[in-house]
């Protein structure tokens, strides 16, 4: 394996690699998308024939969620300034050039996504205008805005049928479900919930057939998710994705006669396409990797999505659907580097000590087999999943020599509701165990050095490895937080609504359950780090804030023990800015190679 230096990784661009960041123009001639190619993310446009990409935008600030106007003539996008989220809503002419923020000089948080009317006047979007997060109708004109929801649940995604005549809402509702209603687009006192039998069904991810009668969506009614169709008129559900498996992300074909969805296995999540007339279903993959987000063109002949997987970065593909050929249409990988070079995982399973069974993905140097420094990688949420994608940094780790495990502990998704909820009132305790369990599965197996192991994370994962060097002081040789939080009391003080819901539906109430609190904040327990530590924030961050990462040094400086710490100040949750990424991974590799 090819040891390349950490600046040429960290540089390979990719196109944004999550839900959301992919829209088709209604022609089919074009795909937008968000790519970080110049170094910052920005809009391109993409020939879906494949040929040159264009870069629409050029100012030094994140944009996302890239959607064509209903004429075909307009992208939309989101804008995020400081990494606080408070996103402003923006259209780009593809006539003129010309760019306009239709959301100007306002405070709101808004969730990263939206959805345009089938006039092309309004859109759909989720704003916390009025205290908490909820479905809006924005008027593009005037910039009026319209509540549409009224419930005391936290709302995350609107989307526009394309009749125009209603707006599909999903909302947090209790522990980590979800609830998805139906509103009337002119008037929304007119909202239906989408139940069965049991109530209010745990639903999300609502997307539209071609002429509104049907809405497709993922739904638990048993502890896998599945893929259901809600008929508007009869209110009967038929669920159609019959696999064992996780499914996610259903797409329409235009005469309404197919649906594609993605199938997860553990990390590897395939394409899969039902003929809804025939019952037939037929499965595609470019390689074993991570399959976001597939959209039929319109001409119902192709499939387009944004692939990746631990030696590819995320690129845009199109798969013909007569022959099951795939094309690349981005290139995001240099020249000089081949996919070969990169090492992909294998799935490892592990008991916890109460006996629940846990796996992850497990990168391996190659080489002769011996006992090696074990970096555990924790992923953020925790309602999450480490998937088989394109991370430049494990790449890195690898190439130092160490082998990276990362666990999907209890709390995970990918694994079924009950899995997933298992972490509810327990976080920082039986989460850290599984993790635990883990390093000690990988020394028994003979892969980790026991004085050698090392955890990392971002985000809840930050928060995990600073739990993980309170909880288990013996075990870690170093740790390295990235943006993490440390104190629930203040975290739950600080945070905006749509947080702090889901914080009260699986952590409750500071003022009920104050020592569960303090039992999972390591703030209140730097005394028992024995390892070095990094903590690396941003001045910005919205959800686990910089102030307690200060906190924790000025603790930890007071203690004498080892640290180094970093914020950025023009950054939030994440590292956005190419030089920032430099600066923040330059420097934890310095520490982890020093230290591990």
């Amino acid at each position: 394996m090819p040891k390349h230096p950490i600046s040429k990784l960290l540089r390979i661009p990719q196109v944004h690699p999550w839900p959301g960041g992919l829209s088709l123009s209604p022609k089919g001639d074009y795909a937008a998308i968000s790519w970080n190619r110049s170094g910052s993310w920005e809009i391109w446009l993409v020939p879906l024939d494949g040929g040159k990409p264009q870069r629409l935008t050029s100012q030094p600030h994140t944009k996302s969620a890239p959607r064509f106007s209903p004429e075909g003539s307009r992208v939309g996008f989101l804008q995020d300034y400081d990494g606080d989220e408070k996103y402003d809503l923006f259209t780009y002419n593809l006539d003129s050039g010309q760019t306009r923020n239709l959301m100007p000089n306002t405070d709101d948080t808004l969730n990263d996504t939206f959805s345009w009317a089938p006039d092309g006047c309004r859109v759909a979007i989720v704003s916390n205008r009025g205290g908490r997060m909820a479905a809006h109708v924005l008027d593009l004109a005037s910039g009026a805005m319209r509540r549409i929801s009224e419930h005391s649940y936290s709302d995350y995604e609107a989307v526009w049928s394309p009749d125009g005549k209603h707006i599909a809402f999903t909302a947090q509702t209790r522990g980590q479900s979800f609830g998805l209603f139906i509103a009337d687009a002119e008037n929304s006192k007119e909202t239906r919930a989408l139940s069965d039998d049991n109530g209010l069904l745990d639903a999300h991810s609502p997307r539209w057939s071609p002429d509104g009668k049907r809405l497709a969506f993922v739904g638990y009614a048993a502890d896998t998710a599945n893929i259901g169709v809600f008929d508007l008129e009869s209110g009967e559900i038929d669920w159609v994705g019959v696999e064992k498996r996780e499914n996610d992300s259903p797409s329409w074909s235009p005469d309404g006669a197919q649906l594609a969805h993605t199938v997860n296995r553990e990390g590897d999540v395939s394409l899969v396409v039902i003929d809804l007339r025939l019952g037939r279903r037929r499965r595609f993959a470019v390689e074993p990797g991570y399959h976001v987000e597939p959209q039929f063109t319109p001409d119902g002949k192709s499939i387009v999505c944004v692939f990746h997987n631990a030696r590819r970065p995320a690129d845009l593909w199109k798969l013909d659907l007569a022959s099951g050929k795939w094309t690349r249409l981005t290139r995001s990988l240099p020249g000089e580097m081949k996919p070969s070079h990169f090492i992909q995982p294998a799935v490892v399973r592990w008991k916890a000590p109460d006996g629940l069974a846990i796996s992850g993905l497990l990168f391996v140097p190659k080489g002769k087999a011996k006992r090696r420094p074990l970096l555990i990688n924790v992923h953020g949420g925790p309602s999450w999943q480490y998937m088989n994608c394109w991370d430049p940094l494990t790449q890195l780790w690898l190439a130092e020599g160490w082998a990276v495990l990362c666990p999907n502990y209890r709390g995970s998704t990918g694994y079924g509701k009950k899995f997933q909820e298992a972490n509810r009132y327990v976080m920082g305790q039986a989460d850290i165990a599984d993790i635990v369990a883990g390093a000690q599965a990988m020394i028994r197996k003979g892969i980790a050095d026991p004085k050698r192991i090392g955890i990392t994370g971002a985000s809840y994962g930050g928060y995990m490895t600073m739990v993980g060097l309170t909880r288990y002081p013996e075990t870690f040789a170093v740790g390295s937080a990235v943006v993490p939080f440390m104190d629930w009391f203040t975290e739950f003080e600080s945070e905006r609504d749509d947080l702090r819901y889901w914080d009260l539906q699986n952590m409750g109430d500071p003022k009920e359950a104050p020592d569960r609190f303090r039992e999972a904040s390591p703030m209140f327990f730097l005394d028992r780090i024995a390892a070095p530590v990094q903590m690396l924030a941003g001045a910005h961050d919205p959800r686990c804030p910089a102030a307690e990462t200060q906190h924790a040094a000025d603790e930890l400086t007071r203690m004498g023990k080892t640290h180094d710490t970093l914020i950025f100040p023009d950054e939030g949750h994440g590292f956005m800015k190419m030089k920032n990424r430099l600066t923040a991974y330059q420097r934890q590799l310095k520490f982890l190679k020093k230290h591990l």
